[in-house]
């Protein structure tokens, strides 16, 4: 008499087993995608933006943004080409861009405010003026100046940002400089004047 297989038995069943599927990720979508240009933006605004996604060390944003574009836009209108420009913003730059704001605010002021087309060019095609910026080899021989994170001018001795930026009032003696809230609001000359005139006529005890 035969017996009938039980469910404990390992070979009853379904002799095809299913197998779990395991999904397979898109590998091609990790990085993300450059940020979209807004429509509005301005010339000067996606020609920074475009720049910063090409060469992170040079994304600005914010303020920045709007300030350094406003000033390619002006570039722009007085006959400067987009090449040209990202040129003279993105040659020759150093390993490392500590304050890109200041950074982008310096080369633009090196600029000059209208390209120089050589008189050769005037019986040809329209040809602009490309700026190239100098090799940051050569800045070996000339020292590199500390620059304001926020405007790209010289910040005060032992800070990052300049007087201005950092909100320093005008200066109580002159009126004219920026003052240092810690040396009696007085901007470094009147500063250095009110201490020569201490040191010469000393207070009487």
């Amino acid at each position: 008499m035969s017996e009938n297989p039980t469910t404990d038995d390992p070979m009853s069943g379904d002799p095809h087993p299913k197998k779990n599927k395991i999904k397979k990720t898109n590998q091609q979508k990790t990085n993300p995608s450059p940020p979209s240009v807004p429509a509005s933006a301005s010339a000067g605004v996606s020609l920074l933006l475009e720049i910063g996604v090409r060469e992170p060390r040079l994304s600005v944003g914010g303020q920045a943004l709007s300030r350094e574009g406003q000033r390619l836009e002006t570039l722009l209108a007085a006959g400067w080409d987009a090449d040209a420009l990202r040129t003279a913003l993105t040659g020759a730059l150093p390993a490392r861009v500590t304050h890109p704001a200041g950074f982008l605010a310096r080369r633009i002021s090196h600029i000059p405010p209208a390209p120089v087309r050589l008189p050769a060019q005037d019986t040809g095609p329209e040809r602009r003026a490309t700026y190239t910026p100098p090799r940051f080899g050569e800045h070996i021989l000339t020292p590199v100046l500390p620059e304001c994170e926020d405007c790209g001018r010289p910040p005060v001795p032992g800070r990052d940002r300049c007087a201005e930026c950092l909100g320093w009032p005008l200066c109580s003696g002159c009126q004219r400089r920026r003052g240092d809230p810690d040396s009696a609001g007085l901007c470094r000359t009147c500063g250095e004047e009110h201490r020569e005139q201490a040191a010469a006529f000393p207070a009487v005890s």
